[in-house]
């Protein structure tokens, strides 16, 4: 029989390690993948590749990387390719209507939550920072209003208590790639009834920027928690004490700590610890990235801060909430 021929489109670790056990799977054919352009990293602006690039360059895989898709150009080369599906997972571009047409079948996208709920581009995240005790993995088919298109196989997953944004990036990329193959065997065979999302449990986050990850103080302990948790792999959490820019990787809510309440942002030294005043309980710092510094763990380090020190914040900054408006 004849091999499915499925171009993937996608950019980062999380879909590189969808398109990994698409390569490992012998029933289909890539003709080529698709990943953003190359982006300088780092002080000295190197360009580097998608992780996605990287991973199929290393199996023997053309690659586009489009910087336009109005053009045409990509939907004519899928079209010239022949291609059964287009499969998408974080590729971090709207596609136009022709390149959603180029398919003999709809195109896929595996969207990293239980949607209506959290659509847009930091799911993962959000799940975390509005505290949700499951999220998942929706295989959807694509239409031109961004992950509206209708649902045709979720796999749920459970958010542990700790559980950083890190981690679950990694469980979520695992869970969709172990799926896959047997959500595509099942699409080529017409066993799947779509079902459209409730409009009316529709809602969206927007696209997470830098200063997203200042932390305001005036927001209870939890908030504090989940906030650092979200942002563990992108932005980082951070905040200014005494002119000096202060990242924090780890922390708790404290729970063995008897002093009177400080005001939100006063740093105390306590038993060999470093706790913040939050709005109405200590934060307990665990691991911390002062600028210019490596990464510190604050049991080796909390002698050279001092009771009374005062982190510096905004305090209109609100963490980044899900809305049923979409944001630009």
């Amino acid at each position: 029989m004849k091999k499915k021929r499925i171009v993937f489109m996608g950019t980062a670790d999380f879909a590189a390690t969808i398109l990994e056990r698409l390569i490992a799977s012998d029933r289909y054919e890539l003709p080529f993948v698709v990943s953003q352009p190359d982006r300088p990293v780092g002080r000295k602006q190197i360009l580097m590749p998608t992780a996605v690039k990287s991973l199929a360059l290393a199996h023997g895989i053309a690659v586009e990387q489009p910087t336009k898709l109005r053009d045409g150009r990509l939907a004519q080369q899928l079209r010239d390719a022949d291609v059964d599906l287009i499969l998408t997972a974080s590729y971090g571009r709207l596609l136009p209507v022709d390149v959603l047409a180029a398919s003999a079948m709809p195109p896929i996208n595996i969207h990293a939550s239980l949607l209506p709920k959290f659509r847009g581009a930091c799911p993962i995240q959000m799940a975390i920072l509005e505290g949700e005790s499951e999220t998942g993995i929706s295989f959807i088919e694509m239409v031109k209003e961004m992950d509206a298109g209708a649902v045709y196989r979720q796999l749920r997953v459970p958010i542990s208590e700790r559980m950083t944004s890190a981690q679950l990036f990694e469980i979520l990329a695992n869970t969709a790639a172990e799926g896959l193959i047997d959500f595509l065997e099942a699409y080529f065979n017409s066993e799947l009834s779509p079902e459209p999302q409730d409009p009316s449990e529709v809602s969206f986050v927007r696209m997470l920027r830098k200063e997203d990850g200042a932390l305001n103080f005036n927001e209870t302990a939890e908030t504090i928690d989940a906030w650092v948790r979200a942002f563990s792999d992108w932005p980082v959490t951070y905040s200014i004490l005494e002119d000096r820019r202060i990242q924090i990787l780890a922390g708790q809510i404290a729970t063995d700590i008897e002093v009177k309440l400080e005001a939100p942002g006063t740093l105390v030294v306590h038993n060999k610890g470093l706790y913040v005043a939050c709005r109405d309980a200590y934060y307990q710092l665990l691991q911390i990235k002062p600028a210019g510094s490596k990464i510190q763990d604050v049991r080796d380090v909390y002698h050279v801060y001092r009771s009374g020190q005062r982190f510096e914040f905004d305090a209109s900054v609100e963490p980044v909430r899900s809305t049923k408006e979409r944001q630009s």
